[in-house]
């Protein structure tokens, strides 16, 4: 069928090469009707355009046709090759197959011989495979030593990649603190700068220095005071430690000593008991002793604060202060302009 449908396609180009010559024939014919009357030729070639628009319609509908026709025989043509490609590989596969049972036909005669030829064969493959494993082997573990070293220092590599990415994004942290601390400053220096230009400009640099020594005095005074007071804290904390460190040696060795007899004697296990209940009571005392000497170190660093600043006038020894840096601010700008104008 899908053959005489080809041959039917083959002849319909011919049909329509046919056609175009009729109507050729009947154009050559239009030139004879020239010759009517004028009234009829309108008529005439009205009638033949008609005649020539259906035949080209026709031709139009006739090449569609072939059209779809060489469409359909491609898809079968298609089909076809598939099957004819299908069919040539069973058949190779066949053929194979075929050879080998020949050859196996052949072999059976000598059956014995062409099998112990058959084990050698085998055998002589293994061996081929097994040294072949062996090569593999021998370059497979330098290889993989290899990779692991590699992988470790990837792994070492990546660390350190993260780490470092880490530190510099500490430090862009601390630019940008740094950078908010530039601008705080600078706002300061800028209060500062405008505050220094509304004092006035009448006070002694000597007063202003005398002033300065007296603060420096005080606050040495106390520094001495405040390492006298640490190095005794240090000392006492160190004589606590050691009472400490006796006091829970000899209980360890009297408890093992006791411990041993507790399990045997009745009085030694109360003698044990007591023992544990003395030294919890020596480490609460202790810790009492410690907390106690807190509380004094607090309490006497308190009524220092209070008679301090009973002693003083603050608020008028802030502004004293006050007053004295902002002449010291005037004289150090009015120095600075002489030394610009020098």
């Amino acid at each position: 069928m899908r053959g005489k449908a080809f041959f039917d396609s083959e002849d319909a180009p011919l049909s329509l090469l046919q056609e175009p010559k009729a109507q050729a024939a009947q154009v050559s014919d239009v030139p004879a009707t020239s010759r009517w009357p004028e009234q009829d030729t309108w008529a005439a070639q009205e009638q033949e355009l008609e005649a020539l628009q259906e035949q080209l319609e026709g031709v139009n509908r006739n090449i569609e046709e072939v059209e779809a026709n060489m469409k359909t025989l491609g898809i079968s043509l298609a089909q076809v090759e598939a099957k004819c490609r299908q069919s040539e590989l069973s058949t190779s596969e066949r053929e194979q197959a075929l050879r080998l049972k020949s050859r196996a036909v052949e072999l059976l005669p000598d059956g014995v011989a062409n099998l112990a030829k058959l084990q050698l064969v085998v055998e002589s493959s293994a061996q081929r495979v097994i040294h072949l494993a062996g090569q593999w082997e021998k370059h497979r573990v330098p290889l993989l030593a290899e990779y692991r070293h590699l992988r470790k220092l990837q792994d070492c590599r990546e660390l350190e990649s993260s780490r470092r990415l880490a530190e510099i994004q500490e430090l862009h942290q601390s630019v940008r603190a740094a950078a908010e601390e530039a601008r705080r400053k600078e706002e300061v220096y800028k209060q500062l700068v405008s505050e220094l230009e509304t004092l006035p400009r009448d006070v002694s640099r000597l007063a202003y220095t005398q002033r300065i020594l007296e603060i420096v005095g005080n606050i040495r005074k106390q520094k001495e005071e405040i390492t006298k007071i640490l190095s005794d804290t240090k000392e006492l904390q160190k004589e606590i430690n050691s009472l400490t460190g006796k006091l829970d040696r000899t209980f360890a060795v009297t408890d093992e000593l006791v411990f041993k007899d507790a399990k045997k004697d009745d009085a030694v296990r109360k003698a044990y008991k007591y023992l544990a209940a003395l030294h919890e009571n020596c480490s609460q005392l202790i810790q009492t002793i410690e907390d106690t000497g807190t509380i004094m170190r607090e309490v006497r660093d308190l009524e220092e604060q209070i008679e301090m600043e009973m002693g003083k006038k603050t608020l008028s020894n802030l502004e004293k202060i006050q007053e004295d840096y902002r002449a010291l601010r005037q004289e150090n700008a009015g120095l600075l302009g002489r030394a610009r104008e020098t």
